[in-house]
C-alpha cells in the first residue's frame, strides 16, 4: 500500500504576527495563512506552489462541496467564517475572508482588533512523493499539500505572517491616502 493511500491526520502549521492592533467594525479580514521559504518550528519549509492545486480543486471560486475552511483554533466544529479570495503571492498564502454573524466570530473580530488574536495556521496533508529533507537545512521542504483548513490560532509556529487588517478599513485607508495625493497635485 502506497504512502498515499494511508490516512493520516491533519498536520498543522500556524504562523505567528507583529501586527499592531488595530480598531475595527469589519467582519472582513486578510491574513496571510502561511509564509514561503523559511524552516519553522516543525522543520518544514514551504516552498510557493504548495497550495496551488488545493486552492484550484477546494479554494474559494472551485465547485467542491469541501472547501478549504477557515476554522477557531483548529476545531473542525467552530468555523467563524468563509474564505471570500486565496491566492500564492511572493510572501505566502495570502487570504481574505468574511467573519459570519455569530458570537465567536464578533469574540474573534474583537480579538484581532486588540491584537490578542494576531496569529494563524493552516491545517493539511503531506503529498508524500512531493517532499524531500534537506539535510543542510534539517527540514522537510513541502512542495505540495492538501490544504485542508486556514485558522486563526493564539501561538503559531512561524512568526514571518501577519494579520494584515480589516478589509474595509485597507480600502479606507487607500482613499484617504489618494484624495491626499490629489489634493497634492490640485494645488
Amino acid at each position: 500500500m502506497s504512502k498515499n493511500n494511508i490516512l493520516q491526520p491533519i498536520r498543522y502549521k500556524a504562523i505567528a504576527s507583529g501586527m499592531k492592533a488595530v480598531e475595527g467594525k469589519s467582519n472582513k479580514v486578510s491574513f496571510y495563512a502561511s509564509y514561503f521559504g523559511n524552516v519553522d518550528a516543525d522543520r518544514e519549509i514551504i516552498v510557493k506552489g504548495a497550495f496551488a492545486k488545493s486552492i484550484q480543486e477546494n479554494g474559494y471560486n472551485s465547485n467542491s462541496p469541501q472547501k478549504i475552511a477557515y476554522l477557531y483554533q483548529h476545531k473542525l466544529d467552530k468555523p467563524i467564517g468563509r474564505i471570500t479570495y486565496m491566492e500564492e503571492d511572493d510572501k505566502g498564502l495570502y487570504c481574505e475572508a468574511e467573519l459570519d454573524d455569530i458570537q465567536l466570530a464578533r469574540d474573534v473580530q474583537k480579538q484581532y482588533a486588540s491584537g490578542t488574536l494576531n496569529q494563524h495556521s493552516i491545517g493539511f496533508r503531506y503529498i508524500w512523493d512531493k517532499m524531500e529533507y534537506d539535510e543542510n537545512a534539517e527540514a522537510y521542504i513541502l512542495k505540495e499539500v492538501k490544504l485542508m483548513e486556514v485558522s486563526v490560532v493564539t501561538i503559531g509556529a512561524n512568526e514571518n505572517t501577519p494579520f494584515v487588517g480589516f478589509k474595509a478599513e485597507q480600502i479606507e485607508d487607500q482613499k484617504v491616502k489618494h484624495a491626499k495625493e490629489v489634493e497634492g497635485v490640485l494645488k
